[in-house]
């Protein structure tokens, strides 16, 4: 198994980052505490699926949770508009599937 979290944590934020730029400066402490609180959620999911103890079905409702609860952390901000939040999550997760299945793919 070839899964960092707190690689794949960095990776997230920068995906956040690469879509939200011109606010960053303003969210990018309250964002990486946003992550950071869901890390052992999502490290946790990703083992399970990369250690096949959960099939994808169940890994995408459970990413599609998080992803809602991460759209309602952003959406508290207030900083941006929800579509630019929504995008800038969706480009996170985006960044966690892609270490996961380059990790069961090894």
């Amino acid at each position: 198994m070839d899964f960092n979290i707190d690689a794949t944590l960095k990776d997230m934020l920068a995906a956040i980052e690469g879509k939200l730029s011109a606010d960053w400066a303003k969210i990018k402490d309250i964002a990486t505490g946003f992550f950071n609180d869901s890390k052992l959620r999502l490290q946790t999911l990703a083992e399970a699926r990369i250690n096949n103890e959960i099939s994808d079905n169940f890994l995408q409702k459970r990413l599609a949770d998080e992803k809602n609860l991460q759209q309602a952390n952003f959406d508290t901000l207030k900083i941006i508009a929800k579509s630019d939040a929504q995008q800038a999550i969706n480009a996170a997760f985006d960044v966690l599937e892609g270490a996961i299945k380059k990790a069961i793919s090894i």
